[in-house]
């Protein structure tokens, strides 16, 4: 599986990918979790959120990352989530139930993220 993250600044409110900075600054997450970057002064591991990816795309092609919100064919809107029980990423229902594994992206759209669409979780309630 290909190991990508992606960043929500808060600060700034962005999104960044591929590990690139708005002032071009490179950031890397190290083997203990926590971010390095290139100019230390500018950026603190505070002001950001990281997001995995989950080594599937979603069915436009879409990579599919931790803390997306996506529609699900059959059980509607849901979170992709870490879970230690299942040692896994998984769907969750955004009523808090419905665990489901996340084998075969078939039938899952990206709709948004925790971050930048808050919104959309509170929407399907």
């Amino acid at each position: 599986m290909e190991i990508k993250i992606r960043l929500f600044d808060k600060i700034n409110k962005k999104m960044y990918y591929d590990g690139e900075l708005e002032n071009g600054e490179l950031v890397v997450m190290g083997l203990d979790g926590k971010l390095q970057f290139t100019d230390t002064g500018t950026y603190k591991n505070k002001d950001f959120e990281k997001m995995l990816y989950i080594g599937l795309k979603d069915e436009n092609g879409k990579e599919i990352y931790e803390y997306d919100i996506v529609k699900h064919s059959i059980h509607g809107i849901m979170l992709i989530e870490w879970s230690d029980y299942y040692v896994g990423f998984v769907m969750t229902h955004t009523l808090g139930f419905n665990f489901e594994f996340i084998h075969q992206p078939g039938g899952i759209e990206v709709i948004g993220n925790i971050y930048e669409n808050p919104e959309m979780l509170e929407a399907d309630k």
